[in-house]
């Protein structure tokens, strides 16, 4: 049906949203860094266990201790290792934080803790269910 890519260095956090995203048919894939992210998404859709279709959304962690999710967004979309959209996921709900995701481009902002409420519209507005 479509495929996630969860960032987060909170296992607890990429569980909750994993969850969520099955609960709506979705594959997940999970990175626990930055460095991690970009490592999976350079590898592409054609290489090993990756042989499904792309990534239809990710789910970025903004604060995050190797590399904040800002920076790899900015990476994501420059290099073009990805055409998804990334959407912030961040308990900080500064309009600061929320301006420096938007202008690295990504598409939105969902606040922690994460709630159904929250991440099923987000996964609709990505997603035909």
């Amino acid at each position: 049906m479509g495929r996630v890519l969860i960032v987060d260095d909170n296992a607890a956090n990429r569980r909750v949203l994993e969850a969520f995203c099955e609960a709506f048919g979705l594959t997940v894939e999970q990175a626990g860094s930055g460095a991690r992210a970009l490592d999976i998404l350079r590898r592409g859709p054609q290489d090993g266990a990756n042989l499904e279709e792309p990534f239809g959304i990710i789910l970025m962690d903004v604060h995050m201790p190797d590399r904040d999710g800002v920076s790899v967004a900015r990476e994501i979309l420059a290099r073009r290792l990805s055409d998804a959209p990334i959407v912030a996921v961040t308990a900080d709900t500064t309009e600061e934080t929320k301006r420096r995701c938007l202008e690295s481009g990504m598409v939105e902002v969902v606040h922690k803790p994460v709630r159904v409420g929250t991440v099923a519209p987000v996964l609709c507005r990505y997603f035909e269910f």
